[in-house]
């Protein structure tokens, strides 16, 4: 048997999203939640739409403590005024739709494998050649949805 060998770390993110993919997305589940430090936030389920026709959903963490990603999640999804008003609520978020950039978050300690994250929410102009292999599916926001747009 012939085969390539991974170490273990590429075989750890080999079923991970890249790292700086922008993918479409809508939220289909959010909560209002208090961080572990005590602070106000919104948990936010989000599906992911690939390239190759899949979903994935992932969790994101809307809170103040981490403004840019508070505020570009808003202006990008078309809730600026509720942004501008300083008042976000769950039920805001629900059917929301916009584009995120993935992230991969490696546990320092070794104890848990890497993980795909939120790195930021982003415009769609912030696609680059390459970065998606396919255009976004239906669901995902048209250009004119997207607040602040050219």
């Amino acid at each position: 048997m012939k085969f390539k060998q991974q170490t273990p770390e590429e075989i750890a993110l080999g079923g991970l999203i890249p790292a700086k993919t922008i993918l479409p997305f809508e939220v289909i589940a959010a909560q209002d939640d208090v961080s572990r430090s005590g602070n106000d936030m919104i948990k936010a389920e989000l599906r992911l739409f690939q390239p190759d026709g899949k979903t994935r959903t992932m969790i994101a963490y809307l809170l103040e403590a981490m403004p840019s990603q508070l505020f570009h999640f808003c202006t990008y999804s078309g809730l600026a005024i509720e942004y501008g008003n300083g008042t976000l609520r769950a039920e805001h978020c629900v059917g929301k739709k916009g584009y995120v950039e993935i992230g991969i978050k490696i546990d320092k300690s070794g104890e848990y494998p890497p993980k795909n994250i939120i790195r930021d929410f982003v415009r769609p102009e912030a696609l680059k050649p390459g970065a998606m292999a396919q255009p976004a599916p239906q669901s995902a926001p048209a250009e004119e949805d997207v607040p602040f747009g050219d």
